[in-house]
């Protein structure tokens, strides 16, 4: 089963994907795709994250190659994938749209290959201020698009603000009435 989990920065995603894990299996794993390298609020950031999680969890720091290392684990194995929006960040300057997007068809592939719960956190960015910068929007409009079709894949998928899960999952009904 693949889960999204996707809200704004400190909208409480990380800790609603802890607990779902937490909720599944007693000892869970978490691929971590976040770089601090010489930003020492980053380095702060994951910092607060590592000592979040008790030494249940089996955790791989794997800012590139998430889809190796969730083919890697058990494919019975509860996993989080924390977060998408990192994974865009470290490739998006040596990736081109393509190559993130063949990357991101083998990331749901491998996710739906699985039999345990694969649990996916990304950013939404798409609400905010049009980016100053190329780059920026670039980011904001790749990740976009990778959300979209991360939720279009997902067996389930939940926009996360202050900390609760708001369902994205289609609604059936004539938009007429």
């Amino acid at each position: 089963m693949l889960v999204v989990l996707t809200g704004g920065a400190r909208s409480g995603k990380s800790r609603v994907a802890m607990k779902i894990a937490l909720s599944n299996t007693t000892n869970p794993s978490l691929i971590a795709t976040a770089e601090a390298g010489e930003d020492e609020e980053m380095l702060e950031r994951i910092e607060i994250h590592r000592s979040s999680r008790t030494s249940a969890w089996n955790v791989i720091e794997e800012p590139l190659e998430i889809s190796k290392s969730l083919g890697d684990l058990d494919p019975s194995a509860v996993v989080v994938i924390d977060c998408i929006s990192f994974w865009i960040s470290n490739q998006i300057e040596d990736s081109s749209d393509e190559e993130v997007f063949s990357m991101l068809d083998d990331l749901i592939r491998v996710s739906n290959e699985r039999s345990g719960l694969t649990i996916l956190v990304t950013n939404e960015v798409g609400s905010g201020i049009v980016p100053i910068s190329f780059l920026g929007r670039r980011f904001r409009d790749l990740l976009g698009f990778v959300n979209q079709k991360l939720v279009e894949n997902a067996d389930r998928s939940f926009f996360i603000v202050a900390g609760k899960k708001i369902p994205l999952d289609d609604l059936d009904y004539d938009i007429a009435d």
